[in-house]
């Protein structure tokens, strides 16, 4: 039976992706170092080399999902933390295929891509420019993967705004939902920013999906729909009933609106990998979280 690691599986994409997995035909092993992910998980840090060595000499996965990195909301953009990242995942990287492994999976992000001022969708073939220290080092592993190992099978999935259930509190709609659930006004400092959102459960079931099928590239991972915070706001506080929105005025974000919207023609046309839910769905589930 073929082995699947998953790394950062305790985490919010994580954790819906070994539920997800579960139908397929596949030992599916984790690494974390304080809960215990699956059946099969191996307890220990990414960063204690000596045990990554020993695991994955002992498992010898097919497959590695490296969701595993800095996450935490309002510091992982410019955290020093990344470069250690960037470092240890190259490291993992060479070790995996030295011992024979054939798909690497890793988890990279829509700030690949950099500057977001005009209304521009890009495409995989865009050229990047990060301008963030997480997006710096996230291209770096990215082109190091796709230099390095252009013989390999590998996957390189540049993410958008990934919400849902389980997400943390401090994400932009789950924000929301608590400011409106404590009675108190939702604050807005980037009001009309277009972002694109997916649900987490529409990005597990693409790498569950992508598993299943001969591919190797890069793939950006969003709906390529249009949505922006103010709106966001309005559609929960219809949805709840009752609460404030309040634009901080404070805030000066140099009068230019952000626009992070993906081209996914590739992930819905080429592979025909489409999405289910809609960000009203996304809205609903997690307002509904809250009532549990």
């Amino acid at each position: 039976m073929k082995k699947i690691l998953i790394t950062g599986s305790s985490g919010f994409i994580g954790s819906v992706l070994l539920s997800e997995l579960k139908t397929l035909n596949f030992k599916i092993y984790t690494i974390s170092k304080s809960n215990i992910s699956s059946k099969l998980n191996l307890r220990g840090n990414l960063f204690d080399c000596q045990f990554v060595s020993k695991s994955l000499n002992e498992i010898k996965p097919n497959i590695i999902i490296h969701l595993a990195w800095e996450t935490t909301p309002g510091l992982f953009y410019n955290s020093q933390n990344n470069q250690k990242w960037s470092k240890r995942t190259i490291e993992f990287i060479d070790e995996f295929y030295s011992l024979g492994g054939s798909k690497f999976i890793f988890m990279s992000t829509c700030e690949e891509y950099g500057s977001f001022e005009n209304k521009n969708k890009p495409n995989e073939l865009t050229i990047c420019k990060p301008i963030s220290n997480y997006g710096i080092q996230k291209h770096k592993v990215s082109s190091y993967l796709s230099k390095n190992y252009h013989e390999k099978k590998w996957i390189i999935l540049r993410n958008y705004f990934v919400s849902g259930i389980n997400e943390k509190n401090e994400k932009l709609i789950s924000y929301m939902v608590n400011k409106l659930i404590n009675k108190k006004p939702i604050i807005l400092k980037r009001p009309n920013d277009i972002i694109d959102i997916i649900d987490v459960r529409d990005v597990t079931k693409i790498i569950k999906n992508l598993i299943k099928i001969d591919y190797s590239g890069i793939l950006n991972i969003g709906t390529s729909f249009e949505s922006s915070p103010i709106q966001l706001a309005k559609k929960l506080v219809k949805l709840y009933g009752s609460g404030e929105i309040i634009i901080d005025k404070n805030f000066d974000y140099t009068g230019t609106n952000k626009y992070i919207v993906s081209n996914n023609s590739k992930l819905i046309n080429n592979l025909k990998l489409k999405t289910k839910y809609t960000v009203d769905d996304i809205l609903e589930t997690i307002l509904e979280k809250h009532y549990v």
